[in-house]
Protein backbone atom coordinates (compact mmCIF):
# COMPACT_ATOMS: atom_id res chain seq x y z
CA UNK A 1 0.00 0.00 0.00
CA UNK A 2 2.82 2.41 0.78
CA UNK A 3 5.23 1.00 -1.79
CA UNK A 4 4.36 3.21 -4.15
CA UNK A 5 5.62 6.50 -4.77
CA UNK A 6 2.90 8.67 -3.70
CA UNK A 7 3.07 6.04 0.04
CA UNK A 8 6.53 6.50 0.22
CA UNK A 9 5.69 10.50 0.25
CA UNK A 10 3.60 10.35 2.41
CA UNK A 11 4.98 8.53 4.92
CA UNK A 12 8.09 11.08 4.60
CA UNK A 13 5.92 13.85 5.14
CA UNK A 14 4.61 11.86 8.10
CA UNK A 15 8.10 12.28 9.73
CA UNK A 16 8.36 8.30 9.95
CA UNK A 17 11.73 6.27 10.16
CA UNK A 18 13.25 4.95 6.86
CA UNK A 19 12.61 0.95 6.44
CA UNK A 20 9.37 1.63 8.26
CA UNK A 21 6.75 -0.44 5.81
CA UNK A 22 2.93 0.71 5.92
CA UNK A 23 0.90 -2.81 5.95
CA UNK A 24 -2.73 -1.71 5.98
CA UNK A 25 -5.54 1.25 6.48
CA UNK A 26 -8.25 1.74 8.48
CA UNK A 27 -11.41 4.26 7.75
CA UNK A 28 -13.35 4.99 10.66
CA UNK A 29 -16.68 7.00 10.65
CA UNK A 30 -20.52 6.82 10.53
CA UNK A 31 -22.67 4.70 8.14
CA UNK A 32 -24.64 7.73 6.09
CA UNK A 33 -28.53 5.80 7.21
CA UNK A 34 -29.47 5.20 10.43
CA UNK A 35 -28.65 1.15 11.59
CA UNK A 36 -31.45 -1.31 10.77
CA UNK A 37 -33.54 -2.52 14.14
CA UNK A 38 -31.57 -4.68 16.54
CA UNK A 39 -32.54 -8.25 16.47
CA UNK A 40 -33.47 -9.54 20.22
CA UNK A 41 -30.84 -11.36 21.97
CA UNK A 42 -31.77 -14.94 23.55
CA UNK A 43 -32.62 -15.05 26.70
CA UNK A 44 -30.15 -16.69 29.08
CA UNK A 45 -27.50 -16.77 26.51
CA UNK A 46 -24.32 -15.67 27.18
CA UNK A 47 -20.50 -16.86 28.34
CA UNK A 48 -18.12 -16.24 30.71
CA UNK A 49 -14.47 -16.61 29.85
CA UNK A 50 -11.69 -16.94 32.68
Amino acid sequence: MFATEEGKKLMKDWNLPEGLMGVGALSLGYASAHPHTVKPRKEDYYRIIK
